[in-house]
């Protein structure tokens, strides 16, 4: 049941969709000017949630991939029917009140994000559980915008009508008006996203941020970490990344290659590696062969070995290196700012090298028994920028790519998906946001006008006043 509490405390607080993902906003900002009617909005979604993620995963194996979103739709349109009935057979008054929203959770993105990123590619179970951890994060979050925008707009909680949970007085309150009109939304709305941030902050749960050595104004001293386009940016933020190394074959010449590019100076160089324990000698013996075969016997007198970018990163560099910790490498040359390939084995998640990106020529080894684990482990950090798997079992692939969040990555290779100009590229939850290459770069940096162009040869006067008793059964028949 591990798993299923996981999926709770994912949608309830960590990936909480409305004050972590921000998603669903319509609902959030349209809805929530009372209590009654976030509790309402949010237990529809939730229900619909459960039973469409369970329905999905159910269905997961038989679900062609081409007709995959029609067939989501389908399933969360079936499941909002039956809401729907529900609440207009024995809630009319809270059907009243949500109006067009309620057929609108088909479209919602929660429900429909669940279902391609969880449901769609885990088992039942867990699935059913993502879906209930994520609506009554969307339901707590909503009740809350709701009772707040309805305290402080009308002076009541959980008003229905002719009575309220609590009630101030008029003689002691005068209630702010606009906090129940559409301003009052964003307002509420942007008060609990930052008391949400604060608490994280405080608990340790704040997502890692850009390091010191990089400057506020997204410029860095040895790499561009933020791209702007005029109204539009993609951002890639400086964050860890993961290599996963779990089976053979051993490719060490590709990590190589990719560790000691530019001397670990690149946003997508494997910052550790994570070695079943059954491979780890093996792993090590070939990863110093390939140093020498690479870099020579003396790496620092190789002319084409590089350098720090300047002092400072030199120095920060040097402090995350435990020397009864290294197994090769180790040497530094401060005169050039020169740092040889360096590996440092029986490296664990409390040393000071894994507490930062390290930037630089320094490779940690860690080790693992179980797939499970590391999934569980890199799911507990910030979402990296790029993931690597060395596996020839296409199970264990799958699951760690299903699995886990990060920006992009490769299978039984590392950096090349930067230079794959087809793949967009990108980060991922504290990684970044956006993403460039390509096609998918044009899209980034463009902005789509949403125009009707109506032709001038028709109109429907029934739409505008008076309405008189035909205009009004017309309305109501194509507005139903």
């Amino acid at each position: 049941m591990n798993k299923c509490v996981e999926r709770l405390y994912n949608g309830l607080i960590k990936e909480n969709p409305t004050f972590v993902l921000t998603l669903g906003m319509c609902p959030t900002l349209a809805v929530t000017t009372s209590a009654i009617n976030g509790i309402g909005m949010g237990l529809s979604s939730t229900v619909v949630l459960v039973m469409s993620n369970l329905m999905i995963s159910l269905l997961r194996k038989i679900i062609p991939d081409g007709v995959r979103m029609p067939a989501f739709i389908v399933i969360v349109a079936s499941f909002v029917t039956m809401v729907q009935f529900l609440m207009q057979g024995y809630l009319p008054s809270l059907y009243d009140s949500l109006g067009i929203y309620i057929p609108l959770i088909v479209v919602n993105c929660i429900i429909l994000g669940r279902a391609e990123a969880y449901a769609s590619k885990n088992p039942v179970l867990p699935s059913a559980f993502d879906g209930l951890g994520m609506g009554l994060g969307f339901t707590c979050a909503i009740t809350i915008l709701g009772a707040v925008r309805e305290l402080i707009g009308a002076g009541t909680i959980l008003s229905t009508g002719s009575s309220a949970l609590v009630t101030i007085p008029e003689s002691v309150y005068t209630p702010a008006s606009i906090f129940i009109l559409a301003p009052g939304a964003f307002f509420v709305l942007a008060m609990c996203i930052a008391i949400m941030n604060k608490i994280k902050a405080k608990h340790g749960m704040e997502p890692a941020q850009v390091p010191d050595y990089c400057s506020k104004d997204g410029s860095c001293d040895s790499c561009a970490n933020i791209m702007c386009g005029g109204k539009a940016f993609a951002e890639e933020k400086k964050q860890r990344t993961d290599q996963l190394l779990y089976t053979s074959p051993i490719r060490s010449g590709s990590i190589v290659f990719g560790k000691y590019l530019n001397c670990g100076q690149t946003c997508v160089a494997p910052d550790y590696v994570y070695c079943h324990s059954e491979i780890k000698d093996e792993f090590l013996k070939q990863l110093r062969k390939q140093i020498r075969k690479q870099f020579g016997k003396a790496p620092l007198d190789n002319k084409n070995y590089g350098k720090i970018i300047n002092q400072k990163h030199f120095d920060r560099i040097q402090r995350l290196i435990d020397s009864s910790k290294v197994i090769c490498g180790g040497n530094i040359r401060p005169k050039t700012l020169q740092i040889e390939p360096t590996v440092m084995d029986k490296v664990t998640f409390e040393d000071a090298i894994m507490q930062e990106e390290i930037f630089g020529p320094v490779l940690p080894v860690l080790t693992f028994t179980s797939i499970d684990e590391v999934i569980h482990k890199v799911n507990s950090l910030a979402h990296p920028l790029a993931l690597y798997i060395f596996a020839q079992d296409k199970a264990i692939i799958n699951k760690v790519t299903s699995e886990c969040g990060f920006g992009g990555g490769c299978i039984n290779d590392v950096v090349i998906h930067l230079a794959t100009s087809e793949l967009p590229f990108g980060g991922f939850g504290e990684s970044g946001m956006g993403s460039y290459h390509g096609k998918k770069g044009f899209e980034t940096f463009s902005h789509y006008k949403s125009i009707v162009d109506k032709k001038t040869w028709m109109d429907l006067p029934i739409r505008y006043q008076p309405y008189g008793r035909i205009s009004q059964k017309l309305l109501h028949l194509f507005l139903k």
